[in-house]
């Protein structure tokens, strides 16, 4: 009898893009109109500060996104003064509206960070008079917030807060158990993400970057995202942190035809 041939370990096997996909739709909820906003925000300005409608129905055709779910999406965003359309022959061209480019770049500082920047100080206020917005409130009268900031507070007990484990039922209060466990799962999926198969099109590489950045975007613009990362406190938050930019650097934006 001749020798077996060798198996190919699954781990080493080109990840299926379709796969990644449809398990990363799975790490969280996806609101097609909220995945829009991120599709804009990442891709247009790549694109020369709009997106075609062959190019978001190529991009939603990966996501594995019906044709009608994307148009009721399109219809809120421009409804919401978010996005504009105009015709270019038999196409549509959709670009964000001087509201939607300003919340845009708002959001772009927080959820662009890397683990290489610096994470801000954070402090422990105690006060009975109105704090300003963006506090992570633990009780009526206590709170954290960088130190930055509480340190203009005029009516506060303020201590810098040193890098400490926090225990769990506290975590839980300060960020919601549903997003920490978005952050464990998308950690889950970027950890594993070694190859995409060398067949998939810049549409499907662009689907899996978009879901991606989507699921982080929830988890970034939670300022108690940035309360325990700069406490160090939960491992899950910070590998995937550290995961989900590893990633974004291998899929670089692509244009799309």
């Amino acid at each position: 009898m001749g020798e077996a041939t060798p198996q190919t370990d699954a781990a080493e096997r080109p990840a299926s893009a379709c796969d990644l996909i449809a398990a990363l739709k799975e790490v969280g909820p996806v609101k097609v109109w909220s995945l829009l906003v991120t599709v804009f925000g990442d891709l247009s300005a790549a694109h020369g500060g709009f997106l075609t409608s062959r190019q978001l129905n190529g991009l939603f055709t990966a996501f594995d996104i019906q044709p009608g779910a994307l148009r009721v999406a399109l219809h809120r965003l421009r409804k919401d003064g978010w996005i504009e359309s105009e015709r270019a022959g038999r196409s549509s061209l959709f670009r964000m509206t001087a509201l939607g480019q300003h919340e845009s770049d708002r959001a772009r500082e927080v959820i662009y960070r890397a683990p290489g920047d610096r994470i801000e100080c954070w402090a422990l206020v105690i006060s009975r008079s109105a704090l300003p917005s963006g506090v992570v409130r633990l009780s009526n009268e206590t709170a954290c917030l960088p130190a930055s900031e509480a340190e203009l507070l005029a009516d506060a007990w303020v201590m810098p807060m040193s890098p400490c484990q926090m225990p769990e039922w506290m975590m839980d209060n300060i960020l919601s158990r549903e997003l920490r466990e978005v952050a464990v799962n998308l950690g889950r999926i970027v950890d594993r993400i070694e190859i995409v198969a060398t067949d998939a099109d810049p549409y499907h590489r662009m689907a899996l970057r978009t879901l991606i950045l989507h699921h982080w975007r929830r988890i970034a613009l939670r300022n108690a995202t940035w309360l325990l990362l700069s406490q160090q406190s939960d491992d899950a938050l910070v590998r995937c942190f550290v995961g989900v930019h590893r990633r974004l650097g291998e899929f670089g934006i692509e244009k799309l035809d």
